[in-house]
């Protein structure tokens, strides 16, 4: 399985490759933006991407929108507890555009509907993950996911992850992890992305996600962190309102942007001020 490259460069951080068919500026320059701006879009017309998108201080919105970038998602206080974070994109490939704008409404309207819950709806057993869990976290995913964007199904990925920025969290049942969760922390910025949910078939129904987000919330406020977010599959009833019953914002949907389980999907950004 191929998988898109992390490259830094330029004081500038990116994630590219045909199976995303995109262009993702993680970290942009901070000294001069449009060096980041001009990186990724002759990385995208070289590879002839469909996408390029981007995650920036709101301080930027200006000079990307003047190249035609649109704002997708807005996260208050994303960086540092203090200025806005912006989701922008570029199409490319006009079709990259389209989406059944119904169809995810419907889905955000359900989860918004849903009674918000401060702590777990049942007391799961959290605990925290590490080097000896890898094997099995690469289980866990590897029968959740047909595909995902990052190499999440090799234990050397995993323990470099959690040798540098990323928690994990998992629930067992009769001593066997059977639902798993991360924390990409962005130390700098003091905000946090909540992800790599996955909980194996057999024990799905039990609200393990709402038990682990509850917890690694916790977690990040004690460590300091001032803004936790996610980038969840739209098209996923079940993420979105684990979300939304935790207390967490909606806040854009990114069109068509991640492939996941077999297809590029669109995803539904929600935010939570820790």
């Amino acid at each position: 399985m191929s998988y898109d490259k992390i490259e830094k460069t330029k004081g500038t951080l990116i994630q590219h490759g045909p199976s995303n068919d995109r262009v993702y500026l993680m970290k942009c320059n901070k000294r001069d933006p449009k060096i980041s701006l001009k990186l990724v879009e002759e990385i995208a017309e070289k590879q002839d991407y469909g996408k390029i998108f981007a995650k920036i201080p709101a301080e930027y919105e200006e000079i990307f929108k003047e190249n035609d970038f649109d704002v997708e998602a807005r996260v208050p206080r994303f960086f540092n507890g203090k200025q806005d974070g912006l989701f922008l994109s570029k199409y490319r490939d006009e079709n990259r555009a389209s989406i059944n704008e119904k169809r995810i409404d419907h889905i955000i309207e359900t989860a918004r509907s849903k009674e918000t819950l401060r702590g777990p709806s049942i007391n799961h057993q959290v605990r925290e993950l590490g080097f000896s869990d890898t094997k099995e976290i690469t289980e866990i995913y590897r029968q959740v996911f047909d595909s995902y964007p990052f190499p999440i199904f090799e234990e050397a990925y995993i323990k470099e992850c959690l040798d540098s920025h990323v928690r994990m969290f998992g629930i067992e049942e009769s001593g066997e992890l059977v639902s798993i969760a991360s924390c990409e922390i962005d130390f700098n910025s003091e905000n946090v992305e909540m992800t790599d949910f996955a909980t194996i078939p057999k024990a799905r129904g039990n609200g393990y996600a709402h038990s682990l987000l509850h917890s690694m919330d916790q977690e990040m406020k004690e460590a300091g962190i001032k803004t936790a977010y996610t980038i969840a599959r739209a098209a996923s009833p079940a993420m979105n309102i684990t979300f939304s019953k935790s207390g967490y914002e909606f806040s854009g949907t990114l069109k068509n942007n991640t492939d996941i389980s077999g297809q590029i999907e669109s995803m539904n950004v929600w935010y939570r001020k820790l």
